[in-house]
């Protein structure tokens, strides 16, 4: 997740707690997906799976084509979801959005 505020902060991968609920085509709850380990952390470091030697490397690009075949899988079965949690943002007016930045080659 992103962030950009009224004073020009961008923010990228900022932390806090997502839950992505898996819906089926009438919008009932079919799984629950936490990329949050133990400790409250992101499981996975962003930083490092954005640079292009990661993407590149054999197990950047198998999670790459697990992540697209997961998001096919989904499309072809109607699926959609809904996310729930939080994140800390500065006090000031602002706004978010969702994006693909880990994987580019899957969206």
């Amino acid at each position: 997740m992103d962030i950009v505020d009224v004073t020009g902060v961008h923010s990228v991968d900022i932390e806090g707690k997502l839950t992505k609920h898996r819906l089926d085509s009438r919008g009932k709850e079919i799984g629950v997906i936490s990329h949050i380990d133990e400790s409250g952390h992101a499981e996975v470091d962003a930083v490092a799976q954005m640079q292009p030697a990661w993407r590149s490397s054999s197990e950047g690009r198998a999670v790459t084509e697990k992540v697209a075949a997961d998001t096919m899988e989904a499309l072809k079965n109607n699926e959609g979801c809904k996310l729930s949690g939080f994140v800390f943002i500065n006090k000031v007016p602002g706004n978010f959005h969702i994006s693909g930045h880990h994987y580019p080659e899957a969206v």
